[in-house]
């Protein structure tokens, strides 16, 4: 068994697969142009350069969705997806490379015009003058703000990709000197993976799918278009993060991964599934029942024409089959079933860009040839390598370090109480501790004319004491307390106090009461020096 800070290493067979498939992608790319790239058809250019701009701008939105989901849960204080942090963050290392094919691709489409592909009719210049929508968001769709919004969204999502990159890996062979260093570093980690959420909101969100994909319709338009595309590709990347989890899990690295995080990424699989259905029909339903043509254009060649089948299939493959085979907790936790799902998002969601792409520039011609799936191989094959070539050079786990951050969790274990005993925590800590003890004047809750003989808490600040403020004693008497805290709250006079600690003094009794046991007076009281970033005290030093 490895470790989780071994390297990896890229067995053969996997290194024959990628560069086998990089080699299909190609001889495809070859074999497409000689037939559909040369010559005079417009209508086959359209399909070379169609096939070309769905699977470029799909592969990219799913490899940039990893380091979505990598910043996502940074925000969120997510830990679970430390133990196999490392992929996305190495399937992210494959946005430059494909957004620099991707940037290539769309800047030889728009600037080519109208003369190359059929594929943008905002691009014909004279066009646009005889056609009022168009010439309405001529100030939107004209080829300089296409290229100015497209290399820059291509570089920021490059650029910040690569930041959250080496943040990750300064701590491989740095640990972090103390507490303070430990807070700086995660403040300035929240901060770039807010910027980054912030960039994709603004691009993936919103103005990207607009510009690269629904501007292929000009005249149609959906309100839930970006966040459609979002969630389509959003769950085909969570299906190649769970791919590559197994991938290397099987291969015996991954220590720390087990089945509940194979279930937590398909229970993600899942959720956006029907996210994505949801998106999907939404936007159907409404047009479909409404049946008005500016609106039914774009659903009635996808529905209707030669790409019927593919979009019914579409539909099938992401929406019926996640629902029947995750819907259970087992098959979830089953590698097998999760590796067979995964497989098919991809595929699934890779036919929901196709029939983004095709129907509009080759409404006519053979929906699905074997040249589209060998430019998709080649992009597969591509991602395959750059992945595990960043998985090769850096520890694939994290050093958890040699200090302890822990905390006994007191509101947890007080809902626990709760939950176990079927009473609220202020009447079993009563019949359990304070009645038998005799603290007949210790609670969470007082009257208000108890308020006077509270304490007056002091703080030391620049050389002196000041009163503290009376929000907590207050607290006590408040009409808005509705339950009692297992951290907080409970409060009595010294009195009381001193019972509880002859109590613990009497190893666990008092006055013929057994309140704990010896053993756990035992383990409370004794000293274990641990290298502790939070040194409360003695015995686990909380």
């Amino acid at each position: 068994m490895t470790t989780s800070k071994d390297l990896f290493q890229v067995p053969k067979r996997y290194k024959n697969w990628s560069y086998g498939l990089i080699a299909v992608g190609v001889v495809a790319l070859i074999v497409g142009y000689l037939m559909y790239g040369t010559g005079d058809d417009i209508h086959h250019k359209s399909r070379f350069w169609a096939a070309l701009l769905q699977n470029s701008t799909y592969f990219l939105l799913i490899t940039n969705a990893s380091m979505f989901f990598v910043c996502a849960t940074i925000l969120a204080y997510g830990g679970w997806q430390m133990a196999f942090r490392r992929v996305p963050e190495a399937i992210a290392a494959a946005v430059p490379v494909i957004g620099a094919i991707t940037l290539v691709i769309l800047l030889a489409i728009v600037l080519g015009g109208h003369h190359m592909t059929h594929i943008y009719h905002w691009t014909d210049a004279e066009h646009v003058k005889h056609d009022p929508i168009l010439l309405h968001k001529a100030g939107f769709l004209n080829k300089g703000f296409f290229a100015v919004v497209t290399v820059l969204t291509i570089v920021l999502w490059s650029f910040l990709g690569w930041k959250m990159r080496q943040r990750s890996r300064m701590l491989d062979n740095n640990p972090l000197p103390s507490k303070e260093a430990a807070k700086k570093y995660i403040w300035t980690n929240t901060i770039w993976a807010a910027l980054f959420l912030v960039v994709f909101a603004l691009t993936v969100l919103s103005s990207i799918p607009w510009l690269w994909l629904m501007s292929i319709d000009a005249h149609w338009y959906s309100t839930m278009y970006s966040w459609y595309t979002f969630a389509s590709t959003f769950v085909a990347g969570i299906a190649l993060i769970t791919l590559f989890v197994v991938y290397l899990k099987n291969n015996g690295y991954l220590e720390m991964v087990n089945r509940e995080h194979l279930h937590d990424l398909g229970k993600f699989m899942f959720a956006f599934s029907i996210f994505w259905t949801y998106l999907w029909f939404s936007q159907f339903m409404l047009i479909w029942y409404a049946n008005i043509p500016e609106e039914t254009v774009y659903f009635k060649p996808r529905a209707q024409g030669i790409y019927s089948g593919i979009y019914w299939m579409m539909v099938i493959i992401n929406f019926v089959a996640p629902i029947l085979i995750l819907m259970s907790r087992d098959a979830k936790r089953n590698y097998t079933i999760i590796t067979f799902m995964s497989v098919l998002i991809i595929f699934g969601h890779w036919l929901d860009f196709f029939q983004m792409v095709f129907p509009s520039p080759s409404p006519t011609h053979v929906p699905l040839i074997l040249y589209d799936l060998g430019i998709a191989l080649g992009f597969v094959g591509l991602i395959m390598f750059v992945t595990v070539r960043s998985l090769a050079k850096y520890p694939l786990g994290f050093d958890p370090g040699s200090e302890w951050n822990y905390h006994i969790s007191t509101n947890m274990l007080a809902y626990m109480i709760e939950l176990i005993s079927g009473k609220t925590l202020r009447q079993y800590v009563k019949e359990t501790v304070l009645e038998p003890l005799g603290m007949k004047n210790t609670d969470w809750y007082f009257e208000p004319e108890a308020l006077g003989r509270f304490v007056t808490a002091y703080n030391y600040d620049k050389g002196k004491l000041e009163a503290a403020p009376g929000n907590y004693s207050a607290g006590t008497i408040s009409k808005d307390q509705t339950y009692a805290e297992g951290a907080i709250g409970l409060n009595g006079p010294i009195e009381d106090y001193a019972r509880f600690c002859q109590m613990l003094l009497n190893k666990g009794s008092f006055n013929g009461h057994r309140i704990l046991k010896p053993e756990t007076i035992s383990m409370m009281t004794t000293v274990n020096r641990l290298p502790a970033v939070n040194s409360g005290g003695k015995g686990f030093q909380f």
